[in-house]
């Protein structure tokens, strides 16, 4: 870690401040951005716990939860950070787990979340086949939002895309949170080959409950998952279903990546996600938090230990709120070049 004094005249001159003179009382108001003007809003937290999933699209090293000899972040953990980034301008807080009956009891984090002064929005992404018997406690939480990950709706394919036979489970996970009230987005992304024939079959689904259903790009996180010719570009989704069902565009939203469509006079929403065909970093506003406390300002970055071992130190909410700023003002101005990719994902821990 650098000193304060050479940390801050680093960055002063990236976001426009040159007095070096200039106290550490205004460090808050001039380190809520990055170097690049993004302010971070949503912040993503792995838990970990159990997971039983072997995506076909990840390999063995991203399904593990948490670094080789680490423990996965505490519940209290969690909400220190949460905390802090409050502190630093987030409100927008996401839970990922595969499945909700982990070590942490995901409802209850949920609540103590929703509670904390600053968080505007709480939302959860999971597999979906233990959500049935969790779905009330979510909901009395205060849960706004649940993402439920299925890239397919058969179940040889589901077996095939996630190494179980959960399929029903999962179904059964949906439909207790299309019933409860709370919003729901269905998450499945686009495999030619595997999947990509049954993009009418999601926009039905999306329809009949009046949900979203969001077609993402396949990303290559690892060398393992790089299958070109797996990988449909969004502007090939869209023309596919376009020749299913008629799509009018909604109006964009602050996310770059997405784009909403939805028939006309008919419930749903239709979203693509241009995770790798085109680059909206310029419009990122997320930060994510391994199970384990490594912290990720990009996606493509490698995880950060700082604040990890410094929650394990016990070290004061102040010094790690301190090393937050300093990770996120460390935030690239973009994501390497696709070209280039295989190479960063090979140095990625």
């Amino acid at each position: 870690m650098c000193s304060l004094n050479t940390f801050l005249s680093r960055i002063y001159p990236l976001i426009g401040y040159h007095n070096s003179d200039v106290g550490t009382e205004h460090l808050a108001e001039t380190l809520t951005t990055d170097a690049y003007g993004r302010h971070v809003k949503e912040v993503r937290f792995r838990l970990g716990g159990p997971n039983p999933f072997k995506l076909i699209y990840r390999a063995p090293e991203e399904v593990a939860t948490v670094g080789a000899g680490q423990e996965p972040l505490t519940a209290e953990q969690i909400l220190a950070l949460t905390r802090m980034f409050v502190e630093l301008g987030a409100d927008h807080f996401l839970i990922a787990c595969p499945v909700i009956s982990g070590s942490i009891d995901v409802p209850q984090l949920v609540g103590r979340m929703k509670a904390l002064s600053g968080v505007n929005k709480v939302t959860l992404t999971t597999m979906g086949t233990d959500l049935a018997p969790a779905i009330e406690s979510l909901k009395a939480a205060g849960l706004d939002e649940i993402h439920v990950n299925l890239d397919t709706l058969r179940t040889g394919r589901y077996t095939k895309v996630t190494g179980t036979s959960l399929l029903p489970q999962a179904l059964q996970g949906l439909d207790c949170a299309f019933s409860s009230g709370i919003p729901v987005k269905i998450n499945m992304v686009v495999m030619n080959g595997v999947n990509a024939d049954e993009l009418g079959e999601f926009h039905a689904l999306a329809k009949e409950h009046d949900s979203e259903v969001r077609f993402i790009e396949l990303v290559p996180f690892s060398q393992d998952s790089w299958k070109s010719d797996a990988t449909v570009k969004w502007s090939d989704t869209k023309a596919d279903l376009e020749s299913l069902v008629p799509l009018v565009p909604l109006p964009a939203e602050d996310h770059g990546e997405l784009l909403k469509f939805h028939t006309p006079g008919e419930p749903g929403i239709v979203t693509f996600v241009r995770s790798l065909s085109e680059s909206f970093c310029s419009t990122c506003d997320r930060v994510r938090v391994k199970a384990d406390g490594r912290i990720q300002s990009c996606q493509f970055s490698k995880p950060d230990a700082r604040v990890r071992d410094a929650l394990i130190a016990g070290k004061p909410e102040s010094d790690i709120t301190l090393l937050l700023r300093e990770t996120l003002a460390e935030k690239p101005q973009c994501r390497p070049e696709l070209l280039h990719l295989q190479e960063m994902i090979k140095e990625r821990a």
